[in-house]
């Protein structure tokens, strides 16, 4: 593999990732679902 196809699928792999992660913040579903997990770590915690 040469660099500059190497470069290119690096690139478009970061710019997946970027679009995923958005996605997953912008989801008010998956952010509920976070906050409680988060929760119910807490509450174990104590």
């Amino acid at each position: 593999m040469d660099k500059k196809k190497r470069y290119i699928a690096f690139h478009v792999a970061s710019r997946l990732n970027k679009q995923i992660r958005t996605d997953i913040i912008s989801s008010p579903n998956v952010n509920a679902k976070q906050q409680r997990i988060d929760k119910q770590n807490e509450e174990h915690a104590v």
